[in-house]
This record gives C-alpha cells, structure tokens and sequence, in this order.
C-alpha cells in the first residue's frame, strides 16, 4: 500500500505539462525546422535559377561596349547604347519571366545611375542615362564595390515588387565592377511559391501541435507556480550574474551615480555608488577614494561637473551623450548617460584624448593640403580609370575657364581633338601598366566655345591599398600664351630675316641699277643714230640691230632692279585695278604671251562695283604681268589662267604668308591650274635672282621679286597657296580708296537714292565702318543713329522707333546680328533691316532673312551699294 502511494505521488508529481510542452515544441521545432529548410531550399533554388539567367543575359553583353557609356543623356544617340539596349529588349521578349533588365554604374560620389534598360523610350517606366536610382540599398551597392554578384529581395520600390539578380560587369577577371546588369522578376508570387513546398510539412506539425495542446491544458495550471518561481530565480541570477561580468569586463568605465536635490526639490549634486575597475584606470583615482562620496570631493571642483545635463537624464528617464574636454583632468571624455533607479544615472565613458589629438593633426594635415593645391597656380585633377574628372582644385577652373559646377566629372575625350585624346590614352596607358609618372607632355585642349589651350601636363597614378591603379592624379598648366608667344616670335624672326633679305639685296639692286643705266645709255640710244646713216643693205645693219635690242632688254631689267630697290615708285594716283587688267590684256605683252604659249588661255572675273585704290598704274600693269607670265609658264601643257577681282573686309586678321590686318581691300587673284610650287621653295619665290627657271631661257628671277616690292609699296598684302601638280593661287590685297578716279568722264546720277528723312539705325561693332555707313545715309538724305552692338540696338529701339536697321552679322562680343535681329522682331514684328558683313553669305544671314530681313550687303560700303540696298528696302512691300 505505501509502494502504491509513492507510485500515485511520483505520477502526481511528474511534470506532464512539461513533457507536453516539450513534446509540443520538438514538434514544433522538428516541423518548422522541416519547413523551414525545405523554404530555404527552394528560395535558394529560385534564386540560382534566377542568377544563371542573368549570367545568361550578362554573357552577352560586350564589357568594352558598356565601358564606353557614359550615364548622360548624349548616350541615347550613341551606337553602343542603342546596340545594348536591343539586346535587352530581345532578352526580356525571349524570357517571359523578365520584367525589367538595366545597367547601372556608381559614381564617385556613391550614387547609383542608370545606363540603359530594356524598356522604350516612350514607355513610363523607361529610365533615361544619368537617372539616379534613388531605391539602390546597401546590397546594390556591396556588387559594385565586392564585385560579386547577388539576388536581392523581394523589395519594393516605385516600379512594383521585384527579385533582382545582380551580376557585375567587369572587363577581365578579378577587374573592378565597372556597370551592374539588373535582372528583375516579379516578386508578387514569390513567398506564395515557397509556401506551397512547406505546406505539408506544416499541416502535419499543426495536426500534432493541437493533440499535444490538448494534453498541455490538463497539466498547465499546477506547471504554471513552479515555472513562475524557477524562472524569477533563474532570472535573478543570471541578471546577477551578467551585471557582475559587464560591469567588471567593460573596456568603458562606468560609473553609477544618485543625484542629490535640495531643500526646493533642485539638483544640488549628486553621490557616486559604485564604478567598474576601468573607471579606476580611466579617471587614475581607487575605488575607494570615489564610492560613497560626492562629485565634488571626488573632482575637487567648486559646482558638481556636468550636473545640468547628469541630472535632465536622472529625472526624465531619457538617455543622452555628451563629448566634452573636461578642464580639471586636462582630457577629452566620450560619455553616454543612462538613467538608473530612482533619481539616479549611469555614466559609461572612454578617455578619447589620442583619438582627439590625432583628429586635430588630420585636420590640419587636410587643410595644409588642401591649401597648398587650391593655392598653386597649377591646375590639379584627379580623373578615373575611364577618365572622368572627379577631384580638382580653383586653378584647373581658370585655365579652362569653366564653372566648378560644370567641369565636374567631365571626361577629357570630350574637350580634346581626337589626335590628343588618342596621345592621352596612350600616356594613361604607360602609366596603368608601368605604375610610374608620365613626365611632362604638351597636349591641346578644345573647349565648347570654341577655344584650344595649349597646356603642359604630368600625371601619376593613383594606387588603391591592394596596390591596383585605380585613377590618375597630376597637375597641368596653361601655356597657350606661351606657344603663341612662341609662334609670333618664329613668325616675327622669319619676317624680319625675310624683309631685311629683301632690304640689303634691294639696296644692291639699286646700286647696280644706277650704275648700269649710266653704261646703258649709249649702248641703247647710238645704235639708232648709227642705223639712221647706214642704208638698208649695209652689212653691219643686222650686227647693231642685235646690240639695240640687247641694250633694250638690259634696260629693262634695270626697270626691275629699280623697282626692287623702290626708286621713285608714286602711289599718290587714285585707279581701279579692274582698268589695269584690262589695259593689259590689250596690251603688246599679253599678245606676245599669247603667242609663246598658244596653249593657254586667260580667264577673267572682274568685280564690275571693285572700289578703288592709290597707286602706280605702270607698277601695278607690270606686277600683273609678272604674275601672268609665271601663271602661263608653270602650264607646261597648257590650261587656263583665272585672273579676279573683288572687295572684301577683313573682320579678323588672316594668318596666311603675309598677315593681312583688319580693314577695306580690293583682292587681285591671278590662279593657275600649273605644275605649283614646292613647300621648301614658298619662302624664298619672291627673293631676287631666285628662279627655278632654266636660266636664259625664260625670266631673269626678279618678277616676283618686283610683284613683292610693288605690293609692299602700296602698303598691301600677299598671300600665296600653292599645291605640287595642281596649281597655284596669288592673292594681292591693297587698301582701298573712298576717292573717286578723276578725269570722271560721266557721272552717273544718283538721284533716285536720296530719301526723304526716314530714320536709320547702323549696328555695326567697327567704330570707322559706322562712321562711313553714317556719312554716306546721311548725305543721302536719313537721318541717322548708330550703335556699338546689338544689346545697344534692342534698347535703343524699345523707346525710339525707326524704318530701317543697317545691321552688321558679326559683332563682339555681345549677340551677333542674327540673334539681334531676333530680339528686335520679338518687340517690333514687321522690322525691316538690311543685313551687311565682310564674309561671304553664312546660314545665319539666310536664318535673318527668313525672320524678316531683306538684302544681304557685302562689305566694303559704296555709296551706290548701301543707298540702293536701303532704297530698295524701303520700298519693298
């Protein structure tokens, strides 16, 4: 009976809830273990299924096509976007999985941009180069800076619910992350998939957790009392416990504290209750000396340190931090507080003094830095592996004279000549393979606006901790006043060398010349009294017939060393080249030309409106044909000489043999399509004596010498083009004259120009152009106003109305004429204008004259020109 008892005692108190509950939660455990592996094992599934796609996709793309993107919007016209952007679309047709596929790159500055994706480009979900994907999460960006590639999600974002494979790009194994391929799927279905793999494991462990639930109630209540007190010992020692190792362990020092308040209920002080032994090490004060006293004695200060803010977190239970330099201890203290019990607070600090002081030097190790590359005058960058500028200092904006805003991350392709950047990738590429300086280089710069700088550079590269070139740092200055120092100086000294050539030899020509028409004075006027006496028959008629001929063409050339060495040559004759080429077309010489060289004919476009010009009619007769004679003999097979004459207007210097200054010119072009000149002979064809003629034969070497002196003579300019076995080209420009050409036999009327008072505005930036504009309108009856630019004119016009605008196309700086043009019609519609320029008719005078203008007036002015071209305007309807 008493082993009976003891039996139905053992089972009484046999802990079945416990067995229960421990059956339950193996049940429990062993079911969603199961599921939980089998979920694991078909996430895991899906997504390297879902990676071998993208894999897939990611093999296809060419990593040296994605290296050319640049993520702006000028990629939407680039050939590599669009051949990438097919690919992805027949990717996504070809797999009905796929709702998105993109690339992505990660700037400098972290963010992640679009590239390309597969969607069109009139789709709402198209995103365009350059977009920022403002969803990327911290895994997105782990694939650009691991170079590893991840299934992220699901996640949500603005496009929906999506599970992403992200494979890198990258140009050869164990290379950096260079774009990311995006591979999104639908993720609206994704846990549903997995859930229907774990069902039956499930429905099997809810079937046994509920017979075993119910077993669990029976016994639940007498488990209940014994569970309460195991567990509250079981939590009073472990809490115990870990208070103990924290407080002791702690590499913080903390220390527990109670505030003190006075008579009105204010913090007064406060006591310190306990503290860990690195509190001791950190503070260099015993245990004994700080527990149980006040912070006051402890600190020895007048007023408790930091009661202000030790006592807010006692008395409002919020916890703070505090960094602060604490003066009596001569360091710099790290402090969290945290409120304990009641009106108490706990301090956990670190001594962060080093940690201080080696942020101070930091510090101003960076701003020494800093100062020193802000402060050179050398430009200093920092560009990428793909040559994206992506750090640069105030000098490098002055050079390139372009805003910090603007010239950040731009890519040195885009502002070089193709030349150059093809000299700087293969400088770049030393560098990445040798990891050495570049040395100095000079390279050229084009700007957008249309400006080449000339600059000198050195680069080196930028090493990452793992020792791989990552970018290249380097410094350039400008030196494009420099090089055109330089140029000028070359151009200068070759001038110099040729005129003061031209000068001595000139003067020797002149010596000779004087002495030579003193000896040839008999030689060519006795033979002619001698011939008179002789009679037809005489045998010594034919003797001094060859001497008087040969003392004619002597003279002759004594005519050209005189005229080399500017003996007497008078420019004071006001003439028109027009009646000098055509005098010499009917003249003896050009008969005889004609019949030494049969085979050649002459071509003639005269400008019939050519201005005229001082000078000598018998020089400028013998320059033209020096330059025709010369013309006729480089066609050894004959051909075609094209002689022309025009009026131009040099708006900006041209740089051409000569250097032909701003102004008004009539040109003499005499072309010919001979045998040309050679690039070594150019320099020296208008030296004397200097002919590659065979001597004896044909010319005595000083026509051209002759040509060079009459124009100079005239204060003009030469240019010459020539190309070996196609021709040659002599461009002569003389200033030109307002003085009319007198005897004038008839003057043709002028009355139907005059007008009768009409207001005129004259545009024009050449201050003597507006001048002469100015004189011939108003002697021609206008009244007439003029301004300097077009901002000018638009003001001008807002508060005074006129008929007719003179406008010049090209002004600097400021808008050109077109675009003042422009502005003018916006506030005046209907404005009639008469559009001048010294070039030839542009697209932008086409553009003015679709806006309303009417005749294209080529300068320089006459006053038949401009008064008919107004004229006619005023009257057109």
């Amino acid at each position: 009976m008493q082993r009976g008892s003891k039996s139905i005692q053992a089972i009484a108190g046999f802990n079945w809830a416990r067995l229960c509950g421990l059956m339950a939660l193996a049940v429990l455990v062993a079911g969603g273990a199961a599921a939980l592996w089998m979920g694991r094992s078909q996430d895991a599934r899906m997504r390297s299924e879902l990676l071998v796609q993208g894999r897939l996709v990611a093999d296809i793309l060419n990593p040296w096509v994605v290296v050319n993107l640049t993520g702006m919007p000028a990629d939407l016209e680039s050939p590599d976007y669009q051949k990438i952007k097919s690919q992805l679309q027949l990717m996504r047709s070809a797999n009905g999985n796929f709702r998105f596929l993109y690339l992505t790159k990660q700037t400098p500055d972290g963010r992640v941009v679009f590239l390309v994706d597969s969607e069109p480009g009139d789709s709402p979900d198209h995103s365009p180069p350059g977009q920022i994907y403002e969803e990327a999460t911290d895994t997105f960006r782990n694939v650009f800076t691991t170079g590893r590639e991840a299934v992220e999600g699901p996640v949500r974002d603005r496009w929906g619910n999506w599970v992403s494979a992200l494979i890198p790009i990258k140009p050869a194994e164990g290379a950096m992350a260079m774009a990311v391929l995006g591979v999104d799927v639908d993720a609206s279905n994704w846990g549903w998939d997995i859930f229907e793999h774990c069902l039956p494991v499930a429905a099997l462990s809810l079937l046994g957790l509920s017979g075993l639930g119910f077993l669990a109630v029976l016994f639940r209540r007498a488990e209940i009392a014994r569970g309460r007190i195991a567990a509250s010992e079981a939590l009073l020692a472990e809490s115990a416990e870990r208070l103990r190792l924290l407080f002791g362990n702690m590499a913080e020092g903390v220390i527990l504290h109670e505030v003190i308040l006075d008579d009105a209920g204010r913090p007064s002080n406060y006591r310190i209750i306990d503290c860990n032994p690195q509190s001791e090490r950190i503070l260099g004060l015993k245990r004994a000396e700080m527990v149980g006293r006040l912070a006051t004695e402890v600190y020895q200060t007048q007023a408790p340190p930091y009661l202000a803010e030790f006592s807010r977190v006692a008395l409002s239970g919020i916890p703070a931090h505090l960094e602060a330099y604490f003066a009596p201890m001569e360091r710099h203290f790290d402090i969290s507080i945290a409120p304990w019990g009641c009106n108490g607070f706990a301090t956990i600090f670190a001594d962060v003094t080093d940690r201080k002081a080696s942020e101070e030097a930091l510090k101003r190790s960076e701003q020494k830095y800093r100062t020193i590359i802000e402060g050179i005058g050398e430009g200093y960058f920092e560009v990428d592996l793909r040559g994206n500028l992506i750090f640069f200092n105030p000098a490098l904006c002055r050079i390139t004279g372009l805003p910090a805003e603007e010239i950040a991350g731009i890519n040195y392709r885009g502002y070089t000549t193709p030349e150059t950047a093809e000299k700087m990738l293969r400088m770049f590429g030393r560098i990445y393979k040798t990891a050495r300086s570049s040395g100095v280089q000079d390279f050229e710069i084009r700007m957008r606006d249309g400006r080449r700088i000339a600059i000198d550079l050195t680069a080196s590269p930028i090493v990452s901790p793992a020792g791989s070139v990552i970018g290249f740092r380097g410094l350039c200055r400008d030196i494009s006043e420099r090089k055109r120092a330089e140029q000028q100086k070359q151009e200068l000294e070759e001038e110099l060398q040729r005129a003061q050539k031209m000068k001595a030899i000139g003067a020797l020509a002149g010596g000779v010349a004087h002495d030579l028409n003193n000896m040839l004075s008999g030689i060519v006027s006795y033979p002619d009294l001698i011939l008179l006496d002789l009679p037809d028959d005489s045998p010594l008629r034919m003797p001094i017939e060859t001497i008087r001929d040969s003392g004619r063409k002597a003279a002759a050339i004594v005519q050209d060393l005189l005229t080399l060495a500017r003996r007497g040559v008078s420019i004071s004759e006001v003439l028109n080249l027009n009646d000098i080429v055509l005098e010499y077309l009917k003249s003896p010489e050009f008969m005889k030309l004609e019949s030494f060289h049969p085979h050649v004919r002459v071509e003639r476009r005269l400008d019939s409106g050519l201005m005229n010009i001082m000078g000598s009619p018998v020089h400028l007769s013998k320059t033209v044909m020096n330059l025709v004679s010369n013309a006729a003999e480089a066609m050894l097979e004959g051909g075609t000489i094209r002689i022309s004459t025009r009026n131009a207007y040099v708006d900006q210097p041209i740089h051409g043999y000569d250097q032909v200054t701003e102004g008004d010119y009539v040109v003499l072009e005499v072309s010919d399509a001979g045998i040309g000149i050679a690039a070594e002979d150019l320099q020296r064809i208008f030296e004397p004596f200097f002919t590659k003629k065979k001597m004896g034969r044909s010319g005595t070497g000083l026509g051209m010498a002759v040509v060079w002196g009459t124009v100079k003579d005239h204060t003009g300019y030469i240019d010459v083009s020539s190309v070996e076995a196609k021709g040659t080209k002599f461009s002569l420009y003389f200033p030109v004259t307002r003085r009319e050409v007198a005897p004038a036999d008839s003057v043709s009327s002028i009355d139907h120009l005059y007008g009768r008072g009409e207001r005129v505005l004259v545009v024009d930036d050449v201050q003597h152009q507006r001048q002469i504009a100015s004189a011939i309108l108003s002697k021609l009856g206008y009244q007439v106003h003029t301004v300097s630019c077009g901002e000018e004119a638009v003001e001008y016009l807002k508060t005074h109305p006129v008929e007719m605008l003179v406008l010049d196309m090209i002004m600097s700086p400021g808008i050109d004429g077109l675009e003042t043009y422009r502005r003018v019609v916006e506030q005046r519609p209907g404005q009639k204008a008469v559009i001048t320029s010294g070039y030839s008719e542009t697209d932008r005078v086409s553009e003015a004259q679709r806006l309303g203008a009417g005749i294209y007036l080529r300068k320089p002015y006459t006053l038949e020109n401009l008064g008919a071209a107004v004229k006619h305007e005023l009257q057109r309807m």
